[in-house]
């Protein structure tokens, strides 16, 4: 008697069929597997605690971007700079950390989108960072359970000049244990010119001359390798180990023809060169106390030695200037801290301590030491009430620097608050008003006492009688995103008083450019940035940019102002095969003090093809359809010289360079398939008669 017969199980194809005996044999199931698809999370996924927000970037849209590193412009409080880095919409740098720990933007491009669990954005930096000037903070944070790692290598390197950008990232975990290597190589090589105007007087002998630029080369090296390990049991405790090399070179040259005042006719050359080698040890370790309580420590020792070969020859006048420096320091740091989403709030101390000695070889035999001490008390808190979030750090600051061969000291304590208070709106929208007390001690450059010489009787040269200034900071800034439109737009004022600015004034051997501290300086203005996406995604993003200011120097007998503003806009494409950006910044005039900096515009294209997700190639212009800009340089009315400088340098004009970008597994396992339930009948899934 015929009959039907249906076998069904969960992960197995349902078997059914007609059958006209009982003895059937053994009956085989075929495999029923599905491959779990990418879990796609919204940008607009974002969970606001009481001192940060946290992002979950969109997986499928982060591998659209080259990197992952560019894939965190979709948070608008982030942007890039004409060298693609990131950078804060407010034009503040970004400190960058991995769980926790300090790291470098190749690091960051070197991660894998799907290792990242989320990112905590700080656009206010916490405690630890409140006095550091940074624009953001982000810690990414990996997913747990990873083994295997990533490679990844850029090459960005001119055809049409000695130029070049390249990077190389490597990272490996195997369950606890990660390992991280970074190296990163800029080089320029060019040839540039300067014209000059200058007119001064001194000790009753007027100077004039005017000055056509010659072609004469440069060139800059930057080599940056960085080797960490990290160890952390998750909900226990983390330790890592970083040693940081940098080396760095600049060698700048002006050649220069008299073609107007005394010694008309003559040539001119001076030239500057700058070397350092750095190398910095990092010791980190947080342990978590309880589920909500946590204990950090951070040991940094940093080591440099410098060189420095400056030289002015003329008919008349030469002068040479050679200086080898070694500067060592110190930094500790701990903290205690409680965080949970409505409320948290940390304690602690950090120290700097540092030795500059700059052992002056030409044009006498001295040495010059130099001691800092900075220590610094903070605690904050942060707490969520409904729709507002609130901050409140609150630091002490001592500094201290004392040079016995210059007969220089100061010390100084200040009280440095921080308070903050965010209104969100509704999701993805907000308000939020900070204002920050700053004090910004002397760096050793400003106090050196080295001479560089710039002209006859004219120098470069430290001051050592520079004492700390302070500064109060207001800032208010509107966010919002949707799934089209994003952006930020800030207000913000700040005013300094005994600000340290760039001056010239005379001195007994010599008129020198120097630094002074001055009554205040002021400054008023706004930012901001629109992302939009057409079709809700970041395969087209126009981005716009920008920033316009007024800024107000209080010098005695006359004050200075100026009006200073930049526009960036950029087109980025992010396909699945094809990406590419152009990008566009206006020019931009700046005062410094009794000096005026003009910066020029810039310009850049790029399109890449993605053969695979692994493998991109392509290519790119800088300073596209340009034939002459560059850097000026002149003095203000109030100065007591006059100064005008212009410095062009041809070979950067219409640059043409390619790209390549590799991006590998390594060492990861295959995801399991997983058996798909079957969900067309209820059936228990047990074989029955």
């Amino acid at each position: 008697m015929p009959f039907r017969l249906k076998v069904s199980c969960i992960g197995y194809q349902t078997l059914e069929g007609a059958y006209h005996q009982t003895e059937l044999g053994t009956l085989m199931l075929r495999d029923d597997v599905h491959q779990l698809q990418e879990v796609e999370v919204n940008a607009s996924m974002v969970r606001e605690f009481s001192s940060h927000s946290t992002y979950r970037i969109d997986l499928k849209k982060a591998k659209l971007f080259s990197n992952f590193l560019e894939s965190l412009t979709l948070i608008p409080a982030l942007s890039l700079d004409t060298s693609r880095e990131l950078k804060a919409t407010n034009g503040g740098e970004v400190i960058i950390l991995i769980n926790g720990v300090k790291s470098t933007q190749t690091a960051l491009a070197a991660l894998a989108a799907e290792d990242v669990k989320s990112v905590e954005l700080y656009d206010t930096p916490p405690a630890r960072f409140a006095t550091a000037g940074i624009g953001a903070l982000i810690n990414v944070i990996t997913k747990e359970k990873i083994r295997g790692g990533n490679l990844y290598l850029e090459a960005n390197d001119a055809v049409t000049a000695w130029d070049g950008k390249n990077r190389l990232g490597i990272n490996y975990t195997i369950d606890r244990l990660r390992l991280n290597a970074t190296y990163s190589n800029i080089y320029w090589r060019y040839k540039a010119s300067e014209d000059e105007e200058i007119r001064y007087r001194f000790l009753g002998q007027d100077y004039y001359q005017k000055k056509t630029g010659i072609v004469a080369p440069g060139g800059r090296d930057n080599n940056e390798l960085q080797l960490s390990c990290s160890y952390s049991v998750p909900k226990n405790y983390l330790l890592s180990s970083s040693l940081l090399l940098h080396h760095y070179r600049q060698d700048l040259r002006t050649d220069q023809i008299v073609s107007d005042g005394s010694l008309s006719g003559s040539k001119i050359s001076k030239g500057n060169g700058n070397r350092y080698t750095m190398y910095a040890v990092d010791l980190y370790g947080e342990k978590v106390l309880a589920k909500e309580h946590s204990l950090l420590c951070n040991l940094h020792y940093t080591d440099y030695t410098t060189k420095v070969d400056a030289y002015y020859n003329a008919l008349s006048y030469r002068k040479q200037t050679d200086m080898d420096g070694h500067k060592k320091s110190f930094i500790a740091d701990a903290q205690y801290r409680y965080s949970s989403q409505m409320f948290s709030t940390s304690i602690g101390a950090k120290g700097l301590f540092e030795y500059n000695a700059q052992q002056l070889l030409l044009p006498q035999n001295k040495l010059i030491e130099s001691f800092r001490r900075n220590i610094r008390g903070y605690g904050d808190i942060s707490w969520m009430k409904g729709a507002f979030r609130h901050q409140a750090i609150l630091g002490l600051e001592y500094n201290s620097s004392r040079s016995p061969q210059l007969y220089q000291s100061f010390e100084s304590l200040h009280f440095t608050p921080l308070l903050r208070s965010t209104w969100v709106i509704r999701a993805g929208t907000s308000l939020s008003l900070s204002y920050q007390h700053r004090v910004t001690a002397p760096t050793i450059s400003m106090l050196s006492n080295t001479p560089i010489p710039n002209a006859p009787h004219y120098v470069y040269i430290g001051n050592p009688k520079l004492t700390p200034s302070a500064g109060h900071n207001l800032f208010l800034s509107f966010n919002m995103r949707t799934s089209y439109v994003s952006g930020q737009v800030g207000l913000f004022y700040s005013h300094t008083s005994n600000a340290i600015v760039p001056y010239l004034e005379e001195r007994s051997e010599y008129i020198v450019k120097s630094y002074k501290n001055i009554d205040s300086k002021a400054l008023l203005g706004g930012s901001g940035k629109v992302n939009v996406m057409p079709w809700g995604d970041p395969r087209l993003v126009l981005t716009l940019e920008g920033d316009l200011y007024q800024q107000a120097f209080y010098i005695k007998p006359e004050n200075s102002f100026n009006l200073s503003g930049r526009l960036f806009a950029s087109l980025n494409l992010n396909t699945t095969h094809w990406v590419g950006f152009l990008f566009i910044q206006s020019r931009r005039k700046i005062l410094d003090g009794q000096f005026i900096l003009h910066s020029p515009a810039y310009n850049a294209a790029e399109l890449c093809y993605r053969l695979n997700p692994a493998l991109m190639f392509g290519v790119g212009g800088k300073y596209l359809f340009m034939e002459t800009d560059g850097y000026g340089n002149s003095t203000d009315r109030s100065a007591i010289l006059s100064s005008n400088s212009w410095q062009v340098t041809p070979t950067l004009m219409n640059t043409i360079y390619l790209k390549l970008s590799i991006q590998l597994n390594m060492g990861r396992k295959a995801q399991e398939q997983r058996p798909k339930a079957n969900n067309r009948d209820t059936d228990s899934g047990l074989l029955t008669l």
